[in-house]
């Protein structure tokens, strides 16, 4: 064993001097524009480097991870630059990211395998993670590749193929340097845009908007396009980014990331125009559509359902740090019951609309500027079912207080409305709202202790331990779901809710 660690340690010492002659005799090496060659030398490299780093004693032992994942998350990047730049992440921090995942016990996994997951066709390991980045950047590439190769890491890249796909730029990658990227075998590529990546002009002032949500201007008509017109575009656009990429890299193509995470939901001239583009671009790419998370499409992670085709992805800021992104995707991962929170710190809450904080064991909830409304949820509950969920108020100003149980999405959800003269069960499916119990009850003015109760189709709601009103008509597909708030006052900005304590325990 001795003669084994001195060969080791020798070993180190010739790679450490190889790095520093390289590095400080060599600068020209590390330059921000090199040939080919040029970067996959410095990429070896930084390689070498990354592991000379992370060859030490905790991490001879890869860490232990027996459980079973009963949901995947995904985190996606843009650009990784030297230095601060938009919402580029800085190197220093993708490397810190990287080797605290590592030392968590995360393990990247490909797209074959998510998908074979979500059609619950196989297992993977708790602590499995996807990574994507977006665009096809040069650095995205080279600043990486070595750092995932150290760490055993793969991952995905969703590229532009009217950039990519040709001699490249300073910024993007070419073809011969995607084709190296695949060649590694940590790499795929699937697609991400060819022309909706750059705005379009969408009125007559010039405005510009998505090109998968906004219809265009056209300037020498003085008109929008019409219906026809959008449809045919947003059509041509799916079809050429995936025939092009297939055609120059021989690859199948079956995944698509939409641009700025828009699938059509945000326009601002064309309500309504989702279904046909969601449609349309599972049509063309039936394996899987990706986006950015937003609060309101309920739990950051994605949990097995054969017909989903819509996956969420976490975009990891700038200002993480490898402590900050595995703490965030500890909050967001999957919650056991029975759950408590006494708010000693944020476990997982999300604000769907209005302010949230937490602070001093309290979570205070109220509306933004010129809003009547405030709602949040716990990620990471969506697998709950049969549960209560009590609430401890500290104070409350607002009209109404809803406490939310089976919560999907902002469109799916059960509720208890706690009106000052009047408590209402309604539940919120597919968007339609329905009340489906009420009765009249004063709320006492001071102790306040909430709960709503769901059990498979039953709703009870409670004030203080005492059953007020109850239903047995939620619907069938609201059979699991997480936990929530929601406040409603009819004058605007002018309420607060303090919560002190929360406590879920199944039933």
């Amino acid at each position: 064993m001795k003669n084994k660690a001195d060969i080791f340690f020798v070993l180190i010492l010739i790679l450490v001097f190889v790095v520093v002659i390289a590095k400080y005799y060599f600068p020209e090496i590390y330059s921000n524009s090199l040939k080919p060659s040029q970067n996959q030398f410095k990429m070896q490299l930084d390689y070498l480097e990354y592991k000379i780093a992370y060859y030490n004693e905790d991490n001879l032992i890869e860490p232990t991870n027996d459980g079973i994942a009963k949901s995947i998350p995904i985190i996606n990047y843009h650009g990784i630059s030297e230095n601060p730049y938009k919402s580029d992440v800085v190197v220093a921090n993708f490397e810190d990211q990287m080797h605290a995942l590592k030392e968590a016990g995360y393990q990247t996994i490909t797209l074959n395998e998510f998908y074979a997951f979500m059609r619950g066709e196989q297992q993977l390991p708790d602590k499995s993670i996807l990574i994507t980045f977006d665009d096809g950047i040069k650095t995205s590439y080279y600043k990486t590749d070595p750092a995932l190769k150290a760490l055993n890491y793969n991952a995905v890249m969703f590229i532009i193929s009217k950039q990519a796909l040709g001699e490249g730029s300073k910024y993007y990658l070419s073809l011969d340097e995607i084709k190296d990227m695949l060649g590694t075998g940590r790499w795929e590529v699937q697609a991400h845009a060819k022309d909706s990546h750059e705005l379009i002009v969408i009125d007559q002032s010039g405005r510009r908007g998505h090109f998968m949500s906004d219809k265009m201007w056209l300037d020498d008509q003085r008109r929008l396009e019409s219906d026809e017109e959008f449809k045919a575009r947003i059509y041509q656009e799916l079809l050429d980014t995936r025939t092009e990429i297939e055609g120059k890299l021989n690859i199948k193509i079956t995944s698509f990331a939409f641009p700025f995470g828009d699938f059509g939901h945000v326009s601002a001239n064309y309500p309504g125009v989702e279904e046909y583009v969601v449609k349309t671009a599972k049509s063309i790419y039936p394996a899987g559509l990706f986006y950015q998370s937003w609060s309101n499409k309920g739990a950051s992670y994605n949990y097995p359902d054969p017909n989903e085709k819509m996956f969420k992805r976490i975009t990891v800021m700038p200002e993480w740090s490898g402590k900050d992104l595995v703490d965030i995707l500890k909050n967001t991962h999957n919650k056991e019951l029975p759950f408590s929170d006494n708010f000693d710190y944020n476990k997982g809450w999300v604000k769907i609309s209005g302010d949230l904080s937490i602070d001093k064991s309290i979570m205070a909830l109220k509306p933004s500027l010129y809003s009547n409304s405030s709602s949040a949820f716990l990620d990471g509950s969506y697998l709950f079912k049969d549960y209560s969920f009590k609430a401890k108020i500290g104070q409350s100003s607002a009209d109404t207080i809803s406490l939310v149980a089976r919560f999907k999405d902002d469109s799916n959800y059960a509720v208890c409305d706690f009106g000052k003269k009047v408590v209402r069960i309604k539940q919120n499916h597919d968007g339609e709202t329905t009340t489906l119990a009420e009765t009249k009850y004063v709320l006492p003015s001071e102790r306040l202790e909430l709960e709503i109760k769901v059990n498979n189709n039953d709703v009870e709601c409670r004030i203080n331990g005492n059953v007020v009103v109850t239903s047995s008509g939620l619907n069938s597909e609201l059979g699991n779901g997480g936990i929530g708030f929601k406040t409603w006052d009819l004058k605007t900005e002018s309420h607060i809710l303090l919560i002190e304590e929360v406590k879920v325990e199944k039933i």
